[in-house]
């Protein structure tokens, strides 16, 4: 449970509180995470910086004596992204396997209604799988389509990504993938991306595509790849910005705002 302010010090928080406490000023917010239900502490000036959700209709902090429950998000990404705040670095990751931690950084920003950064993770996510040798897997889509909500931004970004970056394996088509609209969303997607792909192919190890193709030479495919179409997805950035100056703009205006991911309201 939460500590007592008559009884509160700082000595008494945890991380990241604990450690940063003569660094910033403020209140903690108690948040248990995870099904363990972890323990975090957190200045309740630097989240409210991050997230409406806990800004008054003053635009100042919420003072929350309540504990915070995050069942659903692992502590682990609740760790990652604390740390991100705090130290305002965001997550570095250089091979495939770090599209499935930002996936579910995501839905931890979600959950926390911090949109700015959700903008930021989709940046480094179509930074981080630009090689053409990643590749992503169903698992990664099944979480995504199984942590957010029909017509989902963070949907329509994993199915770009799938659809340009995964050789198609058995396991795909398993009970798990069934009802949850991946393949629909897949199908659309991959409408859109065969025409864009006949006007966006570039050589590549030297190969000069264009030279080619005016030649008339017999054209050499195993040196011409197709880049992930940035313009297919910018559209899910600024269509989260606009989404977060909404809510704030209604939160101002009303009582306040709620996150699905919270089992208690503020």
């Amino acid at each position: 449970m939460p500590v007592s302010r008559k009884k509160w010090t700082p000595t008494n928080t945890t991380w990241p509180y604990l450690e940063f406490h003569q660094i910033h000023k403020g209140y903690p917010i108690t948040f248990s995470v995870g099904p363990n239900g972890i323990r975090f502490d957190v200045h309740n000036r630097i989240i409210s910086t991050e997230s409406p959700l806990f800004m008054n209709r003053h635009g100042n902090a919420k003072h929350i004596t309540r504990m915070l429950i995050l069942p659903r998000i692992q502590h682990d990404d609740f760790h990652l992204l604390m740390n991100w705040i705090y130290q305002e670095r965001p997550p570095e990751f250089s091979t495939a396997e770090g599209l499935p931690v930002l996936m579910r950084l995501w839905v931890t920003c979600a959950a926390l209604a911090i949109w700015k950064k959700q903008n930021t993770i989709l940046r480094l996510a179509m930074a981080l799988m630009q090689p053409a040798y990643f590749e992503v897997d169903i698992e990664t889509v099944i979480y995504v389509y199984s942590n957010t909500p029909t017509h989902s931004k963070l949907r329509k970004f994993i199915v770009a990504i799938f659809c340009q970056r995964s050789t198609t394996q058995p396991h795909f088509f398993s009970p798990l993938t069934s009802g949850l609209g991946i393949w629909e969303d897949v199908t659309e997607f991959q409408k859109v991306l065969n025409e864009v792909r006949k006007v966006s192919p570039v050589g590549i190890d030297g190969y000069d595509l264009a030279e080619a193709f005016f030649n008339h030479d017999p054209i050499d495919w195993s040196r011409v790849r197709h880049p992930l179409p940035e313009f297919l997805v910018r559209t899910i950035f600024s269509t989260i910005s606009r989404l977060y100056e909404a809510i704030l703009i209604q939160h101002r205006s009303s009582t306040g705002i709620r996150s699905p991911y919270l089992t208690t309201s503020l």
